[in-house]
């Protein structure tokens, strides 16, 4: 992000600046009344994406003081934020918290409170208005065997309707055409492989995140190895293709685990 300068010294910007330093890696959308502004370095760089104007914040200070801003409509930030998800962006979505009329009752600052309430990347869209409908959207995370062996376990979970999808390739060709056919919309990996995956997808590779198992919370890692232990992934299954997607509450959910 830019240094800010002096017109971003004001309450609102400081709360902006202390919610964007939890989300470095995401375009923070910053809820004002009845828009989502973005400023900074957020605003230049989805201005051209989202085809919208970049104005600036600038108090009436001198040019080099102003802080470039991009807004859209609260009511239409679905599309903008279809389009951010679909260029592989993470999006961060800040709300209000609280009225103004609220934020002006309370003792202490009269700002208006504000969290972000959600996070959205490609791999985790449940809105039906955001999925393509006859497509999965996969999010795939990949785990180097351990040293001397060369193979790669690959788990793809379809947040939207509950897929799930355990694989073990054998090789790097075996990982390729598995991710070649799952076309995951997001994968988690450890940032050694990346390099190779922008490689070996090319254009069709999509947003990639970093797989850090430090990050993890104790006890989601047990939860997640009590589920390992109870799914059964043993068994092999060959995903199927052509899926028709549904809803979350109407489709079973699935376990299965193959071979590549």
């Amino acid at each position: 992000m830019n240094a800010p300068h002096t017109s971003a010294d004001t309450p609102v910007m400081r709360q902006f600046l202390d919610i964007k330093a939890g989300y470095p890696d995401a375009i923070l959308m910053f809820r004002m009344g009845d828009f989502y502004e973005m400023f900074f370095d957020d605003a230049v760089t989805v201005g051209p994406v989202l085809d919208i104007a970049v104005t600036s914040r600038d108090k009436g200070l001198e040019i080099g003081d102003r802080v470039p801003m991009a807004g859209v409509p609260y009511h239409a930030v679905g599309g903008y934020l279809r389009t951010l998800v679909e260029r592989g962006f993470k999006v961060a979505i800040c709300e209000q918290m609280e009225t103004p009329e609220q934020a002006r009752l309370r003792k202490g600052p009269k700002i208006v409170r504000r969290e972000v309430v959600r996070v959205v990347t490609p791999g985790v869209l449940v809105d039906e208005e955001h999925l393509r409908s006859e497509e999965p959207n996969y999010l795939a995370a990949i785990v180097a065997e351990s040293a001397g062996e060369t193979g790669y376990g690959v788990a793809a979970l379809d947040v939207s309707c509950g897929e799930f999808v355990v694989l073990r390739c054998g090789d790097a060709g075996g990982l390729r055409a598995a991710l070649s056919r799952l076309t995951p919309r997001e994968i988690l990996a450890d940032v050694s492989v990346h390099p190779w995956l922008r490689e070996a997808l090319g254009p069709a590779c999509p947003r990639l995140e970093v797989r850090d198992p430090r990050l993890i919370p104790p006890e989601v890692a047990a939860r997640v190895q009590h589920l390992r232990a109870e799914s059964g992934a043993s068994r092999c299954w060959r995903p199927r293709s052509g899926r028709r997607r549904c809803a979350w509450p109407t489709r079973r959910r699935r376990s299965r685990a193959t071979r590549c």
